[in-house]
């Protein structure tokens, strides 16, 4: 490889160990989280029943493989 590709693999690699540590260093200052909301599913609204059916069936689709699942904090929801 060249010099300047290992450069750049090792500059965004330094980025992502910075980035790591700092959220680390964030999420431990503000103690206990308080569970709001939870939420067992997310019901996709799909173009047509038939789609759904064949997603679920093949395996394409998991509800509780959702893109959320890791949402663990959600901010207070204004009414």
């Amino acid at each position: 490889m060249s010099t300047q590709i290992l450069t750049t693999i090792l500059a965004f690699s330094g980025f992502i160990l910075l980035s790591t540590i700092v959220q680390y260093a964030r999420s431990q200052s503000f103690g206990q989280t308080e569970l709001v909301y939870e939420w067992r599913f997310i019901e996709i609204d799909w173009p047509s029943e038939e789609e759904k059916t064949n997603a679920s069936t093949n395996g394409s689709f998991v509800p509780e493989n959702n893109l959320f699942s890791g949402v663990k904090i959600y901010k207070m929801k204004c009414t």
